[in-house]
């Protein structure tokens, strides 16, 4: 009975205590850039931006990272079996030198200064920004590999990557690669939910990030859209991540944006994810598990009182 009674509690869907638990690298990472000649293969992924470039998001370097929750995240039950309490990535900046913005940044702030709506930026430097991940053409994430086409055959465009920065307008998932005019074929500038804001640890706005600084993801979880993204993600096992941001590109010089260890950097530090979750079994689990604790202990009862 005791060998049937373990069995039992083996099939239970994992209960996550307050430790966070820790997925020390991706299991797929690349740089989304439509010029990247070795998707899934660099060491290192750049991000930027290219607001004033007809024909290129202006989110344009962008860096996906994922991961495969289910080995230590039972998947599988709905999304409101969930309860993430918190979920923080942390990325390792192996590049050129950068000013560092922990705060968000309006679209007003990118307008011609002669748009009605321009505002000029209140800080120095650019945020990094992140947000989920969505596909197109069929693609999912069982399908996507780090070897997917960037999208369709011919020259790069805006709008057709077959993975996005995802986040959300007016509770609206939708592709946040072009969110500041419509001349990329977004919609009407908006400023769309941010997952999280990178934070430099150590560092004040203003200051210099260089090579090897830490930068840290907490997530918006009481953004309650972010909150039902992680859910789903758990549920189907599988966390995407896209790294964005509109510092400029450079052409020659030392780059000034944002450039992140991938698994491939064999010297450097993979992104690391923490998520604090607590999974509620099913009604129907949860009743078996009480019913065997009760079978038990009532067995259990039964021999001890002969004894």
């Amino acid at each position: 009975m005791k060998t049937a009674f373990v069995m039992l509690l083996a099939q239970l869907p994992f209960i996550c205590t307050a430790t966070p638990l820790q997925f020390s690298s991706p299991d797929l990472d690349r740089w989304m850039y439509p010029f990247n000649a070795t998707p899934g293969s660099r060491s290192s992924a750049l991000v930027f931006g290219a607001p004033s470039s007809p024909g290129f998001d202006e989110r344009d370097g962008q860096f996906l990272i994922g991961y495969d929750t289910s080995p230590q995240i039972t998947s599988g039950l709905a999304p409101e079996n969930y309860q993430v309490n918190s979920v923080t990535l942390t990325l390792r900046h192996d590049g050129g030198d950068f000013t560092y913005d922990p705060t968000a940044d309006s679209y007003t702030s990118y307008l011609d200064s002669g748009d009605a709506a321009y505002q000029a930026d209140a800080d120095a430097g650019r945020a990094i920004e992140l947000f989920g991940v969505g596909f197109r053409y069929g693609y999912t994430s069982d399908t996507f590999t780090e070897s997917t086409a960037y999208g369709p055959g011919g020259p790069p465009a805006s709008g057709i990557r077959s993975a996005y920065a995802l986040g959300f307008q007016n509770g609206v998932a939708v592709d946040v690669s072009n969110s500041l005019d419509s001349q990329n074929g977004g919609a009407a500038g908006f400023d769309p939910v941010l997952f999280s804001v990178g934070q430099a640890i150590g560092l004040t706005a203003g200051d210099t990030v260089s090579a090897g600084q830490e930068i840290v993801f907490e997530i918006n979880l009481s953004d309650p859209d972010v909150l039902a993204y992680f859910e789903q993600s758990l549920s189907d096992g599988w966390a995407g991540l896209m790294v964005t941001s509109f510092h400029a590109a450079s052409q020659g010089g030392s780059p000034e944006y944002p450039s992140f260890e991938t698994k491939e950097n064999i010297v450097g530090q993979a992104g690391i994810l923490e998520i604090d979750v607590t999974v509620i079994p099913e009604p129907a689990m949860f009743f078996l598990w009480m019913s065997g604790g009760m079978i038990f202990f009532h067995f259990w009862r039964q021999r001890k009182m002969k004894c």
